[in-house]
């Protein structure tokens, strides 16, 4: 079983925190928004259903995402909000994880 290593955000305040006064980062496929934070790391994924209409779709999308992160071992320890873009391509699995791969370089 794999090791979960961050949470999700649930709290509103964090993300109000985020969408606020957080320091953006952004690529063709993914917008990312972060703050800093004290004790542990949390993750908020969105995929908007204006993009892609079926949920099947945004679910996919957002495992993808979550694969990407966790067996990474470069994660900031910081909160993070990614956006995924309507560029973003599913099938082109490899493409995407390099994509988010290099924005996380940049957080630290």
């Amino acid at each position: 079983m794999k090791n979960k290593k961050f949470s999700s955000i649930k709290d509103k305040k964090i993300i109000e925190q985020i969408f606020t006064s957080a320091k953006i980062v952004s690529n063709r496929y993914y917008l990312i928004r972060f703050i800093s934070s004290n004790n542990n790391a949390k993750i908020g994924i969105n995929v908007s259903k204006k993009n892609f209409k079926r949920a099947v779709m945004r679910n996919k999308i957002k495992r993808q995402v979550k694969s990407f992160i966790y067996n990474s071992d470069s994660i900031p320890q910081k909160n993070i909000f990614i956006i995924i873009k309507n560029t973003y391509d599913s099938k082109n699995h490899i493409e995407m994880q390099k994509n988010l791969y290099l924005l996380l370089k940049k957080i630290k």
